[in-house]
């Protein structure tokens, strides 16, 4: 049977169309590499359609990687596409820091656990070797003259339990030692002043002194001037008579108001009847 005039007509019309005139572009591995990139770029995929002929539908599916070819593409799309195109759209900074980075990965890993193994070993011997330096200058400073550096390995237990117990006891004594003691600066020798510290005053004395009907505290310099700095060499003078002291503290301490010499002189010859009760 033989087609009717209306149906050829038709046929033909669908010949001549633009849909039925297309040609279509074989997709290659180099043309999924430039959609990629012209994507990358930032243009949309109907452009890229137009660009190679290809329908908006078959390049999104090359951009979601959902044909059976893109899903294999492995490596730089740059390297797949030629010199000229490559030279139009030459690779982005963040996919060249990706490659990089991306490819010492693993290896990156093993030097960081290497590198935190060597630093770990490399700093507690350092620290430990600190400490025991503090340690030892702290033990130093506590220890008298004549005493002798032993190892820590070679202390006994109370030995020790008593450096630490001296070690913590020794700030203390050096901060009231040098809070007691007057420095003297002579001022005349302008290279160099010359820096002399008085002997340092007993504990007692200033309690003594604390004690007695007025407070004769700020009278220690000028008694530690005299040499009399320590309750042992003002207590020794308490078997003097009592007219001798008055004129050895009128002499030797001159700020000494009349009241408070004979309260220095009866503190005195207190002490010392207390001392022959005990």
């Amino acid at each position: 049977m033989r087609d009717s005039p209306t149906k050829k007509k038709l046929v033909n019309a669908r010949l001549l169309s633009p849909v039925a005139r297309r040609t279509y572009t074989r997709v290659t591995r180099e043309l999924r590499s430039m959609v990629r990139i012209l994507h990358k770029y930032g243009q949309h995929q109907a452009a890229i359609a137009r660009r190679f002929q290809i329908d908006k539908e078959v390049i999104a599916r090359i951009l979601k990687g959902k044909t059976k070819a893109a899903a294999r593409d492995t490596g730089d799309d740059w390297q797949f596409v030629d010199d000229e195109f490559r030279k139009q759209y030459p690779p982005l900074e963040t996919e060249a820091a990706k490659q990089q980075t991306a490819r010492p990965q693993t290896s990156a890993k093993e030097n960081l656990g290497t590198g935190m193994l060597v630093r770990t070993v490399s700093v507690r011997p350092a620290t430990n070797a600190r400490r025991m330096t503090l340690r030892d200058t702290d033990a130093s400073r506590s220890r008298g003259r004549g005493e002798t550096n032993i190892p820590t390995s070679m202390r006994s237990e109370p030995q020790q339990q008593e450096k630490n117990q001296t070690r913590h006891d020794a700030p203390l004594q050096r901060d009231r030692s040098s809070r007691n003691r007057a420095i003297l600066i002579d001022m005349r020798n302008t290279s160099q002043p010359e820096i002399r510290l008085l002997p340092p005053q007993s504990p007692n004395l200033r309690e003594f002194l604390a004690t007695l009907e007025h407070d004769l505290t700020g009278m220690i310099d000028a008694l530690v001037r005299q040499d009399l700095g320590s309750s042992e060499k003002l207590f020794a003078l308490a078997q003097w008579p009592s007219e001798e002291l008055h004129k050895l503290f009128k002499e030797a301490i001159p700020d000494l108001t009349v009241a408070q010499r004979f309260m220095l002189v009866r503190g005195l010859k207190k002490s010392a009847t207390v001392e022959l009760l005990e």
